[in-house]
């Protein structure tokens, strides 16, 4: 048995193997579990960490998520290029790696709790969509409400407070229900069409920005995010308010 059966069963034979695309075309119809994968991470962190980041200390920390970005970018490439160079999955080969062990290496126990993060992180963008679609229509919180008794009910008063949740549970049942429905290509083809159409109006708005007085970003803003520093300590004392990013309106 080689070393890629050992490591994973459900490796691919090599008749199976195909060669790459050699036009662009043909590489985008080959995107696959990609997109899916991008898909479930556009949000959290792109479009809810980074403007938050933007919204508490302007354009200071711009070198750092633009760094972040190209860096993400060549590990994923390269961990890819390692498991199908040698047969092995990623976390087998993290688990070769040399350093402190607890049965398995001490990067295997930093990717399993970075799962489990990723779980509560789940469970927050399933509120965030409650939250969004309840501002947009707001009427099945309240059917919510009056369904379970009212505001005199003990739920109906927890649904008073939160009028997101009937729509989270709604979002999560939609997922449930897409998942078992077992239609790859849908679910690519739905993921698709989600990741170009946030990539699409993230940049409108920034060029939309750039006709208002307020919020438009000059190169002198731009210029002020590659200072390459990070804000004082408690004990550096004060610290001028930065310039928002547009987001913090």
């Amino acid at each position: 048995m080689n070393d890629a059966i050992s490591y994973d069963p459900y490796a691919m034979p090599a008749d199976a193997i195909q060669d790459p695309p050699d036009t662009l075309w043909k590489a985008f119809r080959k995107i696959g579990p990609g997109i899916i994968l991008a898909g479930s991470i556009v949000g959290s962190g792109e479009l809810i960490a980074t403007t938050t980041l933007g919204a508490d200390w302007g354009y200071m920390f711009l070198w750092l998520i633009l760094f972040s970005c190209v860096i993400k970018v060549f590990v994923q490439i390269e961990l890819g290029r390692v498991a199908i160079s040698s047969g092995k999955p990623t976390l087998g080969v993290l688990n070769e790696l040399p350093g402190w062990r607890f049965r398995v290496n001490w990067q295997v126990w930093w990717w399993f709790f970075m799962v489990l993060a990723t779980v509560a992180q789940m469970g927050a963008m399933v509120g965030s969509v409650g939250q969004a679609l309840n501002l947009a229509i707001p009427g099945l919180g309240r059917w919510a409400t009056q369904a379970c008794g009212g505001e005199e009910s003990a739920l109906g008063r927890i649904l008073t407070a939160h009028p997101e949740h009937p729509w989270a549970v709604v979002t999560g049942l939609a997922a449930v229900v897409l998942l078992l429905s077992g239609g790859y290509l849908m679910i690519e083809r739905l993921t698709t069409f989600l990741v170009v159409s946030i990539t699409f109006v993230t940049v409108a708005c920034v060029i939309a920005l750039q006709w208002t007085t307020k919020f438009s970003i000059s190169l002198t803003d731009l210029a002020s995010g590659f200072d390459f520093h990070f804000p004082p300590d408690a004990k550096g004392g004060p610290m001028p308010l930065p310039k928002p990013l547009p987001c913090s309106a």
